[in-house]
């Protein structure tokens, strides 16, 4: 879904009504359309749903590590034999 100008650019609202995916290069010039303070806004809110899914991947990591741990899968290992 290329756009000849700014004017072909549909809002947000339309993109996601209509039920096609959203380009990486037309979300970003809908957010250049945005006045300053609400792609500030924009960026703390993903700034924390990063930190979230994150915090969401090591959990799962830790959850999965203390189960092999529990089942005796785990063997003694230098730090260079992990990495």
């Amino acid at each position: 879904m290329a756009f000849e100008s700014r004017r072909d650019i549909p809002t947000a609202g339309e993109l996601l009504m209509s039920g096609h995916p959203v380009r990486f290069g037309d979300l970003v010039e809908m957010i250049d359309r945005l006045p300053l303070d609400e792609r500030e806004s924009l960026v703390d809110v993903v700034r924390k749903r990063i930190a979230d899914d994150q915090r969401r991947r090591i959990s799962a990591s830790i959850r999965s590590a203390r189960r092999e741990h529990g089942r005796g899968r785990c063997k003694p290992a230098t730090p260079d034999e992990v990495y």
